[in-house]
């Protein structure tokens, strides 16, 4: 068909399953051989939105929202106006999402809530004989909500970690004071080994600071590559 939306798929037969969608009323049709919009239905669903941010990677701050598929069929994969306030935002893109299942969509960055992360290292011998030498990483993330609205932002962070199947018992890594208190945050694509996150509420026109410690202890004149100051 000429005209079809950019990013349009073609409904295919999934696991071997097809599904017919039933239109809530008649519809006509010019067999014209050009692209059509026509809606078949229309559902309420819960939407949770939330922001993300990776402060050591960039000050941005993203605006995501969690859909759950209204539907007890599957949604196809294509193309998606999204409205907020009822006004258009952007156009995303679906993918095949099955009955009940739960959509990630990415709305854009978020102006009005800014952060900021700020580091202190040092470095100390320690150990009976000052065999080691200890580097401390201290993390400070300031974050600014001028919405007004609160938000909840997940804030995703990385330490450093001793590779699997090392036999050097002098390395260590060992996470000090973090407050508030975060949890682990595991992602397949791409691997994050030794991610961490926070996800906190930060009031309307309001502040919330977080920090976390981490100490790595290397041996007396060793050095990491690439430098002791892991953070900047």
């Amino acid at each position: 068909a000429s005209g079809a939306p950019s990013g349009h798929r073609w409904p295919t037969s999934e696991a071997g399953f097809d599904y017919a969608y039933v239109a809530n009323g008649n519809v006509d049709l010019e067999s014209d051989g050009a692209f059509h919009s026509l809606p078949i239905d229309q559902r309420d669903c819960q939407a949770a939105p939330r922001y993300v941010t990776v402060p050591r990677e960039s000050q941005e701050v993203f605006r995501t929202v969690a859909v759950q598929n209204p539907l007890q069929a599957p949604l196809l994969p294509g193309p998606a106006d999204i409205y907020v306030d009822g006004k258009f935002a952007l156009t995303s893109a679906f993918e095949l999402t099955p009955a009940d299942g739960r959509i990630e969509l990415g709305l854009g960055v978020e102006q009005a809530i800014k952060v900021a992360r700020n580091v202190s290292f040092s470095e100390e011998s320690s150990g009976m004989f000052k065999r080691s030498v200890e580097l401390r990483h201290t993390v400070v993330v300031d974050i600014n909500n001028h919405l007004s609205q609160a938000a909840t932002v997940e804030v995703r962070e990385r330490l450093p970690h001793v590779a699997d199947g090392s036999n050097d018992d002098d390395l260590r890594v060992e996470t000090g004071s973090v407050n508030p208190p975060w949890q682990d945050y595991e992602q397949d694509q791409p691997r994050l080994e030794a991610g961490r996150m926070w996800r906190v509420e930060v009031p309307a026109a309001g502040q919330r600071k977080l920090s976390a410690t981490w100490v790595v202890t290397i041996p007396k004149d060793h050095e990491l590559v690439g430098g002791n100051r892991r953070e900047s």
